[in-house]
Formats: structure tokens, sequence, C-alpha cells
């Protein structure tokens, strides 16, 4: 059973998480990130689960300076208002995120991957898991070229995230290669055999987008037909 450590100020909080993974993690809680380097000096955990109001109040700006005073090579989950997750999600540097209040499905699936990471980590800074490679070799996108550390870091993810059944947010400058990246992802994931559907929301006209993303009814309104939206 991995280890858990759950780092949040409001004990309320701390039960409800708590509740929520006991079973299936073995869970333990505090309400500082000092107490949470104590029981990580006690017990190696396999991820930390971090609220960001208490992560602030120990003076730490983001993530990976609190998982560093904690346990470096544990994963971290970031768990905060969803409005903040998504303000600060580009530079919180965890794994995974999941809002508050507390709900299994989000902490789970985020929970998962940051453990994940935390084992691959563990074997090789650059190596992830022998299962994730073996899936990885059927996958390479010779598209993605390069040799380099950091190169050889985003292939190792893309091969990490598609053995989880996790959402992911790919960010980057116009012309990286995120959609490249996302269709890795997806032939390296238990949905290869599906469909793969890029869609530039970007590009829909506001007016159009609820009938192309949700697709439209006959005589919903004027002249309206039958059609199925990308979702479906």
């Amino acid at each position: 059973m991995k280890n858990i450590i759950i780092v949040d100020a409001c004990e309320k909080d701390r039960m409800t998480a708590s509740a929520l993974l006991a079973g299936t993690y073995d869970v333990r809680c505090c309400a500082t990130v000092d107490e949470a380097t104590t029981l990580a000096m006690q017990k190696k955990p396999h991820a930390v689960i971090m609220d960001l109001a208490t992560i602030r109040a120990a003076g730490h700006r983001d993530v990976r300076g609190a998982i560093g005073a904690i346990e470096p090579r544990a994963g971290a989950v970031c768990v905060a208002t969803n409005a903040e997750v998504i303000h600060h999600v580009r530079a919180m540097g965890a794994s995974g995120f999941a809002g508050k209040p507390y709900k299994v499905e989000a902490l789970s699936s985020a929970l998962r991957l940051a453990v994940a990471e935390s084992v691959a980590e563990a074997a090789s800074p650059w190596v992830v898991r022998a299962a994730a490679t073996r899936e990885w070799k059927g996958v390479h996108n010779r598209r993605l070229l390069g040799q380099s550390v950091a190169m050889r870091r985003v292939l190792d993810r893309i091969a990490l995230y598609a053995t989880h059944d996790a959402p992911v947010l790919i960010l980057g400058e116009s012309g990286t290669g995120k959609e490249l990246a996302a269709a890795a992802i997806h032939r390296g994931s238990k949905r290869s055999g599906q469909r793969f559907l890029p869609v530039n929301c970007a590009a829909m006209p506001e007016s159009l987008a609820e009938s192309m993303l949700f697709g439209t009814l006959k005589g919903a309104f004027t002249d309206a037909v039958e059609s199925k939206g990308v979702f479906e």
C-alpha cells in the first residue's frame, strides 16, 4: 500500500480527504509543511496532497518548494478552489491538481498519477517504469524529435500519462507540438483503437460553438438540421 501525506490546515478537510482515501492508501495527516517533513522522516511518502493556502502559509511560493522540504521524490497533488487551481496550473509544479471541497474521483485520479511519477522518478530521473517504457516502444512518434534531457523527459511523461486514465493538460507556445504530444498519449492509451479527434476551439465562432460541440436536433431553431457534436 502506497504511503500518502495530506497537508491541510483545515482539520475538517483533512478528515474528509483521509476518509475518501482510506483503504486504498496508507494515509497520514498534518496541518503544516513542518509537520509533514517530520512524518516523511519516519516513513517516506509516495505522494503528498498539499492545500495551496497551507503551502503559502509556510512561506513557499509553489508546490515544488514545499515538496522539496518534505520529500523531493514524492509526487505532489495541489488542492485549492477550482479558480485558484486553474490560475496557478502553469507555475505550481505539481503532478496533479484537485479542487475543494475534496471529491473522491478528482482526488484519486490526481493521486494515481502523482504516485506513478514518484515511482518513475525513484527508478531514474529520466526513465519511466518498465511497463510504461514497453507501452512507449509501440507508440513512439517520429515527429517528436530530439535527444536532449528535456526532450527525453517529455517522451517519458507521454509514456507515463498514456498508461493512466486521467485528463492531461498540455501547455506550450504555438508550434511546440502540443497536438503531437496529445496524439502520442492517445496511441499509447487503452483507447488507441478508437478515434482521436483534435478540435481547435479558438477557431470556432462563438455563436456556433454550442452546436458544434454538442450537436443539434432538427427543428431546435430556424433551419436547424440534426447533427452530431464533436463530443458525441
